[in-house]
């Protein structure tokens, strides 16, 4: 039987793209890379994306961050991490992100980032015209 993919599996469906490199280290002992490791490379994938959408002196945090794990992945697998926004709020986003090696999905992770104050370190609303062009990276 095979199962339905879900939202984010689809390679096609990403605005923004990053590459990353499955090093040895990255592996545990089951000869696969940790899921540790996976969510590092979310992670390089997400702050290139937010470095490209945030303005001077804009802090954005991780308040919410799921991975769902499809597929193993090993050393020396290509890695390239796919991220759009599904949703943009007053004070956050809902980020989507594929992790993908030959075209095939192995994680599907979810993100809310929220924007700080640097000094109160309490949300602030995301301008406008920043909102409207995090919107133009919405999943396709």
């Amino acid at each position: 039987m095979t199962r339905q993919k879900r939202q984010g599996e689809e390679e096609h469906a990403y605005p923004h793209w990053s590459t990353d490199t499955v090093r040895w280290s990255d592996t545990d002992q089951l000869g696969h890379v940790n899921h540790l490791a996976i969510g590092a490379y979310f992670e390089t994938g997400r702050s290139r994306f937010v470095s490209e959408i945030e303005e001077r002196g804009q802090i954005f945090v991780t308040a919410s961050l799921t991975i769902d794990f499809l597929r193993e992945l090993h050393w020396p697998d290509p890695v390239t991490v796919g991220t759009a926004v599904l949703d943009v709020g007053k004070t956050s986003c809902k980020l989507i992100q594929g992790l993908f090696s030959d075209g095939i999905c192995v994680a599907v992770a979810a993100v809310i980032l929220v924007l700080i104050d640097g000094e109160s370190r309490n949300p602030v609303e995301i301008p406008r015209p920043q909102r409207a062009r995090m919107t133009e990276r919405r999943l396709r």
